[in-house]
């Protein structure tokens, strides 16, 4: 997959994931953390943390087979809640290293322990599996192949 398209494709991902995450965790206060977090900030948190994660996971879309995605997605999410913390705490001029920890753990807590929570994970994984479809489709073009996935 092109860079170009990676990056526009995970920072919109990252958009919504943004505002999926303001709505759910920063408004709802599933945390206990009491914030009034901006949507601007949210989306740029989001778009900023969806690009490096997609960067990141770039490898694995080359190598990995569609299992593999199982497990890089669970690890992606915890990465990004807390790249997404610290971003959107940032932006929103509340940067102090306790309440993005406390965010941040509570999150994470969250995610785990939280059964309602874990169709999030779900949709990591086929974002993922769509990036991953994307990487291969464009090799599988480039080499005059038809596509065939596993």
């Amino acid at each position: 997959m092109k860079l170009q398209t990676l990056i526009c494709i995970s920072a919109f991902s990252g958009c919504c994931w943004g505002l999926i995450a303001v709505s759910e965790i920063f408004l709802n206060d599933a945390t206990g953390v009491n914030s009034q977090m901006p949507a601007w900030a949210a989306m740029l948190a989001g778009a900023i943390t969806g690009t490096t994660v997609g960067i990141l996971s770039r490898p694995a879309y080359r190598i990995a087979k569609p299992t593999h995605l199982l497990w890089i997605a669970p690890l992606s999410m915890y990465f990004s809640i807390g790249c997404f913390i610290t971003l959107a705490l940032s932006f929103s001029n509340r940067f102090q290293l306790d309440s993005i920890i406390e965010t941040a753990l509570a999150s994470w807590w969250a995610l785990t322990f939280v059964v309602t929570l874990w169709p999030f994970l779900i949709f990591a994984y086929l974002n993922h599996r769509w990036l991953w479809q994307l990487a291969h489709r464009e090799e599988q073009d480039e080499a005059g192949n038809p596509l065939v996935i596993p």
